[in-house]
């Protein structure tokens, strides 16, 4: 247990799953006024964007809330294999800590997105923060193999493409994306799901569509989801941060610089005022 003694907020490591998946809990100095899980991206996208969690953590629990970021099963602290991961184990990690923390909001990121869409599905009355969500799982693997093709070339190596690319991912199990391992089990379970499929059954009352790109106004594929959001009736609002994340790309910044600084910090200010305008106790 680590605890700030100016702030009295305490972080707390956490097992949930039968120990088999890490998670760490900020609570607040007082009686929790609601909970938040945290559904994080994946892979070299996690490091991109831990930082940000951190704070929007730290951030929440000032603000009285209860919050759990977990790690999948096959990465970070939590057990088991990379290549092993797939959507439906994903959403069982966080639906298992779901079960005992009881969240009133979901916040995700990138293919979190999709997680947390079907995790919100699963738990009613609960609410959602969405950071550069994906449209889909083919979308988001249309990254991931772009990443793994300039990182075979980097290499010297001639990737494949098209369907043989994907009958050698199959035929071996995984593939390598600049150093990070994706194995066959989650783009056989992720490729063909969206997030508009995923939100069908979400019954949350407010959303925050949070897009984290060079551009001014939201692109379609996220407008189209605030439309679909905004047809039950809910509080759905969305923001453009104006910032060039290079999730598969990009050197890792340095201690030192991280600890000082975060990129599109925006992110976390509205997504803090909105949980915390919204509310959201279950």
């Amino acid at each position: 247990m680590i605890q700030n003694a100016v702030l009295g907020i305490r972080a707390e490591p956490r097992w949930f799953s039968d120990g088999s998946v890490f998670a760490m809990t900020h609570h607040p100095a007082g009686e929790p006024i609601g909970s938040v899980v945290i559904c994080p991206p994946t892979h070299a996208e996690v490091g991109r964007n831990q930082r940000r969690e951190l704070l929007a953590s730290w951030e929440l629990a000032m603000c009285g809330y209860t919050v759990t970021r977990l790690d999948y099963r096959g990465l970070g602290h939590s057990v088991g294999n990379t290549e092993d991961m797939s959507f439906d184990t994903m959403v069982a990690d966080v639906l298992d800590a779901a079960s005992i923390v009881r969240p009133g909001w979901f916040i995700a990121t990138r293919a979190g997105a999709l997680v947390a869409a079907a995790a919100a599905s699963a738990t009613p009355e609960s609410n959602l923060v969405l950071w550069e969500p994906v449209e889909s799982g083919q979308a988001w693997f249309k990254e991931v193999f772009r990443a793994s093709m300039m990182g075979a070339l980097k290499r010297g190596e001639k990737g494949l493409s098209g369907a043989a690319r994907l009958a050698e991912f199959e035929r071996v199990g995984y593939i390598d994306v600049v150093g990070n391992t994706v194995g066959w089990p989650l783009y056989s379970s992720l490729a063909d799901r969206t997030l508009s499929r995923e939100l069908e059954s979400f019954s949350g009352d407010a959303a925050l569509v949070v897009q984290i790109q060079q551009k001014a106004a939201l692109k379609p594929a996220n407008e189209a989801i605030v439309a679909q959001l905004t047809r039950g009736g809910r509080t759905i609002e969305a923001l453009c941060v104006e910032h060039n994340e290079p999730w598969w790309f990009g050197a890792t910044p340095r201690d030192d610089v991280v600890l000082a600084s975060v990129d599109a910090p925006e992110a976390i200010t509205a997504t803090v005022e909105f949980i915390s305008r919204i509310g959201g106790h279950r």
